[in-house]
């Protein structure tokens, strides 16, 4: 039965109705969330002083790390704009925010996936980055008309470009399985990576924008023996406790006007990445 469907998908096509029937599990996710959604109503309207100090205490020290990495960004950003200037070009990039809430997590025990209430009707398509309220969190594999699936980018199937914030150092974020942990793929051992070095997006694969936040190493080994690194990094993402979602929708205008090849410095061949 698998072999012939496989065969009828290539040679004819089911994707209206495999999108026709992930429109129509849609209320089954939204349903299967619902003691999930009833917990957290409790958590946020019946709670003790107790708690409501504890999550107080929580939330400074999350914005006291959110405004370090806040300050690093606008270093980076700032070092970004003078470097258009110096090519006689401004490059603006923008997004259009769309917000979408946990509603399942996909059935499947090898892959992670979740699935949110956003889809092809409210402007999602596949192949768009996804961040929670910390980091980066995936990237959409699937969407029907009401719904979207990502794939976390902890899973093994997952890799994204990166670098070192504070070295620029680029290197490959693949997903180990874990909903805790990636390992940084590439790394040399002559590198100067260190415990608690900050992964951010290096824009490479046309897919994540530049400069978003990874996650911090927490983990490094030096083998002589190996010619790169053993390095794990722990994600910035609540994977594991986000309820909310935001999927970016490019928009990318280019002002190329006044740029002409005589403005810019001569390099030679792989001079500049």
């Amino acid at each position: 039965m698998a072999v012939i469907l496989l065969a009828v998908d290539k040679n004819v096509g089911l994707s209206s109705m495999r999108m026709a029937l992930t429109t129509l599990s849609a209320p089954f996710y939204w349903l299967s969330s619902l003691p999930d959604r009833v917990d957290q109503w409790g958590d946020d309207n019946l709670v003790s002083r107790e708690r409501l100090m504890a999550q107080n205490s929580a939330l400074r020290a999350e914005n006291e790390q959110l405004q370090r990495m806040l300050q690093q960004f606008q270093s980076v950003t700032s070092e970004n704009d003078r470097l258009r200037q110096m090519m006689g070009a401004s490059e603006r990039l923008s997004h259009d925010v769309i917000t979408g809430q946990l509603i399942g997590v996909a059935p499947d025990p090898v892959r992670q996936v979740i699935i949110v209430d956003k889809g092809k009707e409210d402007g999602v398509r596949i192949g768009l980055p996804v961040l929670d309220r910390l980091g980066v969190a995936g990237q959409v594999i699937d969407v029907s008309a009401t719904t979207a699936s990502i794939l976390l980018l902890t899973d093994q199937s997952h890799a994204l470009p990166v670098r070192f914030l504070s070295s620029d150092e680029r290197s490959v974020a693949e997903g180990a399985g874990d909903i805790s942990q990636l390992q940084l793929l590439f790394v040399p051992q002559t590198s100067s990576v260190q415990p608690g070095d900050v992964i951010v997006t290096s824009g490479l694969g046309d897919v994540f924008p530049e400069g978003y936040p990874v996650g911090e190493v927490d983990f490094l080994l030096r083998d002589p023996n190996q010619p790169f690194m053993e390095i794990r990094v722990r994600p910035y993402a609540q994977l594991n406790k986000s309820r909310f979602y935001m999927i970016l929708v490019p928009h990318l205008s280019v002002d190329t006007e006044g740029l002409q090849d005589a403005d810019l410095p001569a390099t030679e061949p792989g001079e500049l990445d």
